[in-house]
């Protein structure tokens, strides 16, 4: 914040000057504490906040997250924020500073397993892929990919075991005749289900679970999921005219509103493009710049 001072532009500064001036701020550590002000970047967040520990299989050492998920959290975060100071200015007629910290953004991501800890004390243990106490509730292999299903509870467990043919033997083995036995012999239940499910592909796979109100889906690659049917129904691959480019494709907003739907009006921007513009906008001109 000293810099911010320095070039008075800090929040203080800039709300004396305009009192519904609403001012966020997104740092490594946010504005207060002992580490306040301290240098950050994503992957620091991510090890800071104890999830890369957790990522990957038990052997594995520490991995982030291929994306900046602490950016990516921190301007979401930034943006509720924003939302809930406009609420609050509508009442009070002032404005607010938000202070916004990747370290903290990327915390929040421990929910089910900061609960845990909170309760019991107890590391959470690195499980890779398995589910704590649910099973199956993982990826497993068809004949030409990696699946994912999730056997949520006992009506689902007992429609899958109908999908598989299995109702008479796995269904009713004492071994995995209830999730917490399922838990148990969980090294013993997933083979033999592999065995029956390298039998197909995993679309038919797919397409008989759903079928069957039995959550499941595969793993793409990113070129997989980019070209998916459903993605593109939804308006989530987008397409624009680029003067330079052509056709320059990206990722849409997946917000759908009823009334006020997003639209997609400009490409995006040359180097400069829009300076001229920006400028008029805000007074100056040729002569006077």
């Amino acid at each position: 914040m000293d810099s911010l001072r320095r070039a008075q532009i800090d929040p203080e500064t800039l709300r004396a000057m305009n009192p519904r001036l609403i001012y966020v701020g997104i740092s490594g550590y946010g504005h207060s504490g002992p580490k306040a002000n301290r240098g950050g970047y994503d992957i620091i967040a991510q090890g800071e906040a104890g999830l890369m520990a957790l990522t990957g299989g038990p052997e594995d050492p520490p991995m982030r997250f291929p994306t900046p998920m602490s950016d990516i959290s921190a301007g979401l975060y930034a943006l509720i924020g924003i939302l809930s100071a406009l609420y609050a200015r509508e009442r009070s007629g002032q404005g607010q500073f938000i202070d916004i910290a990747l370290v903290e953004s990327q915390t929040t991501w421990l929910a089910n397993i900061g609960g845990s800890y909170f309760a019991t004390a107890q590391r959470a243990k690195k499980i890779g892929n398995l589910h704590p106490t649910i099973t199956p509730y993982q990826p497993m292999r068809a004949k030409d990919k990696m699946l994912i299903i999730a056997v949520g509870t006992e009506p689902i467990w007992q429609r899958f075991c109908a999908v598989l043919g299995v109702e008479q033997s796995l269904m009713h083995d004492p071994r995995f005749d209830s999730n917490p036995k399922r838990n148990q012999h969980r090294a013993e239940l997933i083979p033999l289900l592999e065995q029956i499910l390298m039998t197909r592909n995993a679309d038919d796979w797919i397409a008989a679970f759903v079928a069957n109100q039995i959550p499941a889906g595969p793993i793409n690659f990113p070129d997989e999921t980019l070209n998916d049917a459903h993605l593109k129904a939804r308006g989530m691959i987008v397409e624009l005219e680029h003067p330079l480019l052509g056709i320059v494709k990206s990722i849409g907003n997946p917000i759908h509103l009823s009334d006020t739907p997003t639209t997609y009006r400009r490409y995006p921007p040359r180097l400069g493009e829009h300076n001229a513009e920006i400028l008029h906008d805000l007074g100056y001109n040729q002569a006077t710049s």
